[in-house]
């Protein structure tokens, strides 16, 4: 079941928009308790259509006007009004969705900048993880780890692995964005609950763990966004053995249970979002709201996310072995602190010698 991302904050913005730098196709969540600088306004400021939990404090929007971005898009920001709402519709979706992944690779430059902003004026760091980072970018890219016949790419030369991970070294650990927390680890389940980090990326499944780590804090939302368009994590499968007594029945089982209707339940009860293109379209996924991410629409967001992805990640026999080579290396400069960038990447393509593929 392919997985899509989107755009996590502690705000309910009017649905049409979201701040300039978050409105890039992106999924991240936004912590509802950050301690903030006090030159931002309070929700007591904040016009009667935005509400916010009144412990929340928002980047200063001092105009009413709204902003429509085209030359932004490319990269021009000259006289760019920042004081705005900026407003993201379907052609500039559309356009982002086309970027090839070195210029969305660009696009995620400008979270990472809004990220040292953050960071500036509060304590709490911009991101859970540099690997949970890396993990959504490296999704966008057709061929990461091996050609489309199935060959793997050499590790020591595969620039484009190497170009993501270098982009989230730098902005996680020299930039200090990051919470430095391996993802799944007691410390990354507790900073849910004390404010460890404002943003985080994640599938559409991630959406559960959020609201059970962080259960009993208020406030969390979605925006609609993500760099670059839309991502696919990956997904799980159902198989039938040959030998089993009961293939057929067991072949019916599984067609029930990956049915359109099925995995509408399964996302209103989990998360797991359909892989049935059919499901899409239903106003059983499409009116599913979420309580506690402040009745955002969860399903509609999640079935744009879905319409944005471009690409489909070519995973082969030896993906999950050389994904591993390179998170374990992002790892021991972020989290364990080991090594440096550079000695962790040579690590890492010793490991890749070492596997015997080429």
């Amino acid at each position: 079941m392919p997985n899509t991302f989107a755009v996590m904050l502690p705000v309910i913005l009017p649905r049409t928009t979201t701040d300039w730098a978050l409105m890039l196709p992106l999924i991240t969540a936004l912590s509802p308790r950050l301690r903030t600088p006090s030159d931002w306004i309070s929700p007591s400021n904040l016009p009667s259509n935005v509400s916010s939990p009144v412990n929340l404090r928002l980047p200063l929007i001092s105009t009413a006007e709204v902003n429509r971005p085209g030359l932004q898009l490319t990269g021009y920001l000259e006289a760019f009004s920042s004081d705005r709402l900026q407003i993201i519709g379907w052609i500039e979706t559309a356009y982002l969705s086309s970027l090839e992944p070195g210029i969305r690779a660009k696009r995620l430059d400008d979270y990472f900048a809004l990220g040292r902003t953050f960071v500036a004026k509060s304590d709490s760091a911009w991101f859970d993880s540099a690997g949970g980072i890396y993990q959504g970018m490296i999704n966008q890219v057709s061929n990461a780890y091996e050609n489309t016949d199935g060959t793997p790419i050499p590790l020591g030369e595969n620039d484009v692995a190497k170009g993501v991970f270098d982009q989230v070294i730098k902005a996680g650990v020299d930039d200090e964005l990051s919470a430095r927390l391996g993802q799944w680890s007691e410390d990354w389940t507790n900073a849910f609950q004390n404010d460890g980090f404002a943003t985080m990326l994640c599938p559409s499944w991630m959406l559960g763990v959020i609201e059970g780590n962080a259960a009993g804090v208020k406030g969390w939302d979605i925006a609609d966004t993500f760099p670059g368009g839309g991502g696919n994590w990956g997904g799980s499968f159902l198989t039938v053995p040959t030998q089993g007594d009961h293939p057929e029945e067991a072949q019916a089982l599984a067609a029930w249970l990956t049915a359109p209707e099925q995995q509408i339940k399964a996302f209103v009860a989990k998360g797991t979002f359909p892989s049935q293109v059919e499901a899409l379209s239903s106003p059983d996924l499409l009116t599913q709201k979420s309580a506690f991410f402040n009745d955002a629409p969860t399903g509609e967001i999640m079935s744009n996310r879905a319409e944005a992805v471009t690409v489909a990640p070519f995973k082969g026999a030896n993906y999950f072995a050389i994904q591993q080579l390179v998170s374990d290396a992002i790892n021991r400069v972020e989290v364990d602190q080991t090594d440096d960038a550079a000695s962790s990447w040579e690590k890492a393509v010793t490991g890749f010698e070492e596997l015997g593929l080429s």
